[in-house]
């Protein structure tokens, strides 16, 4: 939000834009309340009136820089939003995601959610059917972008529809684990992501397996394999199930 010179860049959720450091930091200030709020009682519970009472200023000062609770949450999407995006770059950079880099990328993603206190809050309230807010459809728009590319790392072939489904999938199950993995600390945390991912390879791995698998032969098999995983590198043990070697 703020750039090495101290402007204030991609504000388009502020009702005026901060022009003195003082101004950018007590805005960074109520970012960082409101985040602690929205952890703490949960988005639609969340007020601006509350967020002011934690920031111990009055409302008005508030509503000086944020019209409105959706313009806090905004402001805090534009943070993950940043965040997230750094984690895309192990994807594009990567070759197709054998077994240790899916493992690696679903503890990247974790760790950009547990440095982000309120991102499962604001999408959680995204998938309520009633009336999705704003800034927690970009935040889940953009973290399931970021699980399609996975997806079609490993299967360029994969139709749409399928690609759309299974990401959607992939994301709310995520989310939810990792909003879960976030109230633990220690092994017990670190153990909730490797399940996670287990959870996650796996299911690719039936989904998605390779082109010989007998799978696609099958008459009757327990998971219908969706697309074939891309041509297998030599030298290396294949597919998604279990550890490479």
């Amino acid at each position: 939000m703020i750039d090495e010179k101290g402007v204030a860049t991609n504000v388009a959720w502020l009702r005026q834009v901060p022009q003195q450091r003082r101004s950018l930091a007590r805005v960074e200030a109520l970012l960082d309340t409101a985040e602690l709020v929205f952890e703490e009682v949960g988005y639609d519970a969340a007020t601006t009136n509350l967020i002011a009472e934690r920031a111990d200023i009055p409302v008005g000062t508030l509503y000086r820089w944020f019209p409105d609770k959706a313009a806090l949450a905004d402001g805090l999407v534009s943070r993950y939003v940043e965040r997230i995006a750094g984690a895309y770059e192990y994807l594009v950079t990567a070759e197709p995601p054998p077994t240790e880099i899916l493992r690696d990328v679903t503890h990247e993603l974790a760790q950009v959610v547990f440095d982000s206190p309120a991102m499962a809050a604001i999408i959680g309230a995204a998938t309520l059917p009633s009336a999705p807010d704003a800034p927690g459809v970009r935040l889940r728009s953009t973290a399931q972008e970021a699980i399609r590319l996975l997806i079609q790392l490993r299967a360029p072939t994969i139709a749409e529809a399928d690609l759309e489904r299974m990401s959607d999938v992939l994301t709310t199950v995520a989310f939810g684990v990792l909003g879960r993995a976030g109230r633990l600390e220690g092994t017990a945390r670190l153990a909730m992501v490797d399940e996670l991912a287990d959870l996650v390879i796996s299911w690719l791995a039936a989904r998605l397996p390779p082109p010989d698998d007998p799978v696609w032969e099958a008459a009757n098999p327990l998971v219908v394999p969706v697309a074939p995983t891309r041509n297998r590198v030599p030298g290396r043990r294949h597919g998604l199930g279990g550890r490479d070697a």
